[in-house]
């Protein structure tokens, strides 16, 4: 993959993206460049993520992408604005998740987020 270009975890589709950008997103989740890219989704993928969380379907999610319920929501939180999403995630029951820590094979460690 260019260093300019980014892809999408979800749908495998890719853009151009600049440093400046990149950058600016960096320092805002106080992440890393591989761990950014391994999370990164296109914005008409992470809505549909973040409207199957709020129904509650957070586990079939995961599952059908072969993720961890951690990994989505960690996607969902990084990529957009979430301010209302965080709001809606904290309605969502914690009977609908499991351990949400624990990570698929060859994901990156946990960050602050």
């Amino acid at each position: 993959m260019a260093r300019n270009m980014i892809k999408c975890t979800l749908t495998g589709s890719e853009r151009i993206t600049n440093n400046s950008y990149l950058k600016r997103r960096l320092d805002a989740l106080g992440v890393d460049e591989a761990y950014f890219r391994t999370h990164y989704a296109s914005k008409p993928a992470v809505a549909s993520l973040r409207e199957s969380i709020e129904r509650g379907e957070l586990v079939q999610t995961a599952q059908r992408l072969g993720k961890s319920e951690g990994w989505c929501v960690r996607c969902a939180l990084m990529n957009g604005k979430n301010k209302l999403f965080k709001e809606a995630l904290s309605n969502v029951t914690t009977s609908t998740t499991t351990d949400t820590s624990s990570l698929v094979p060859g994901e990156l460690d946990t960050t602050p987020i």
